[in-house]
């Protein structure tokens, strides 16, 4: 009665009589099999021996990753149970005359199937299982994130954050809940309270990779990309995380980390030489890069023509970055020919921005003038220790 996934914080309390109520009967009921075992009493304390045997890895005495989130559950009896439903068996065979004991069997069997049909309803989709277990333990702070998350996957917002909200009220601890909730606010443009929802995370989770993503992305997005290569740095570690290594060269670059940007992106093309998206923003660095200590000419050209051949010349802002260091190689005839072609094909396919730009740098090569970007301004980073999280 009253199934469901996640029960509330009931049970054992040391100051409530009726906590042990359980326990006395359990041993009343135990001593009158013992009293009795020479005749019912013998099957029962059997059955309820096996029961408590078969449950006892389950009942808290050892470390278990289930009973540390869950004190309360059904599931654990699951397994014994096969135990007490074998005893009742052959209880109600023994009571029960031959011809009788078939029908109630499956009189049994018929109202069993008709719950669990009923019950299995709840399965249906996850959606379904967490409203059910809402509505019976409203405190189940993970069955409130979960359903916040599938709600949001749907583009229902308010109610996403209503249930991130709920999980917080019942378990201000849900690291997951507060990144879930960051994320829902931060897409609402609700910076400061991201910003908030997303620390008090990493204070309880510090190596939660996805929350310093989050973070990261919130920063970029706020003019902060040096916190936010602090943080994408941290969530990124040694794994080879290629479009997250693309993004953190990215927010080095406009950090003014060029030395940074340029070996992220070598270190890209070591794991996936094929990354056509690597070979582009490592040529245009190379060949457009305000620092004249990063720039190098022939190299930006080398990797921008594997660029171009990666995607077969039908890209033309990679047509452009090709353009672009050839004129840092001072290759300008090139450099002038690439770039027209750049224009004709954005124009064709309708991107009127790398038209625009490749238009305003065709005059610099014809002048025969690189073209170089201006140094990017900076804020400086917050107060935040990389090395706290580990790599």
């Amino acid at each position: 009665t009253h199934l469901t996934v996640v029960y509330g914080q009931g049970g054992y309390r040391a100051g409530l009589a009726a906590s042990w109520l359980p326990l006395i009967l359990l041993a009343i009921v135990a001593a009158l099999c013992f009293v009795f075992r020479r005749t019912w009493g013998r099957s029962l304390l059997f059955g309820l021996a096996c029961f408590g045997i078969v449950l006892f890895p389950a009942l808290g005495f050892f470390d278990a990753q289930f009973v540390s989130t869950l004190s309360v559950s059904d599931h654990l009896q699951y397994l014994p149970m096969v135990v007490m439903i074998m005893v009742v068996a052959a209880m109600a065979a023994t009571i029960c005359s031959e011809k009788f004991f078939p029908r109630l069997s499956l009189g049994i069997l018929l109202t069993l199937s008709l719950l669990t049909f009923q019950r299995s309803q709840v399965f249906s989709s996850e959606e379904t299982l967490w409203r059910d277990t809402i509505s019976k333990n409203p405190m189940a702070s993970g069955a409130h994130n979960d359903l916040g998350c599938i709600l949001a996957e749907q583009g229902k917002l308010s109610e996403a954050e209503a249930h991130f909200a709920a999980a917080l009220g019942a378990d201000a601890d849900n690291w997951n809940a507060r990144s879930n909730f960051g994320q829902i606010l931060a897409g609402q443009g609700k910076i400061e309270e991201a910003e908030k929802h997303f620390q008090a995370a990493l204070k309880i989770k510090p190596n939660h990779a996805e929350t310093h993503k989050r973070y990261a992305a919130l920063l970029a997005e706020s003019g902060r990309e040096r916190d936010a290569v602090l943080h994408l740095r941290s969530a990124i570690g040694h794994q080879r995380d290629i479009e997250g290594r693309i993004e953190l060269a990215r927010l080095q670059y406009k950090s003014g980390y060029f030395a940074d940007a340029i070996a992220q992106l070598r270190r890209v093309l070591l794991w996936k030489a094929d990354s056509a998206e690597a070979c582009n923003s490592l040529a245009w660095l190379l060949a457009t890069c305000s620092d004249s200590s990063s720039r190098n000419g022939a190299e930006a050209v080398r990797f921008a023509v594997k660029a171009c051949q990666l995607t077969h010349s039908s890209q033309p802002h990679i047509l452009g970055t090709l353009a672009a260091a050839h004129a840092e190689a001072r290759h300008f005839t090139e450099a002038v020919a690439l770039a027209e072609q750049a224009v004709k094909l954005a124009i064709s396919s309708g991107d009127t921005q790398v038209a625009g730009l490749n238009r305003r740098l065709l005059s610099l090569y014809r002048r025969q003038e690189p073209f170089h970007e201006s140094a990017p301004v900076v804020q400086e980073a917050m107060d935040f220790d990389p090395n706290s999280v580990t790599q």
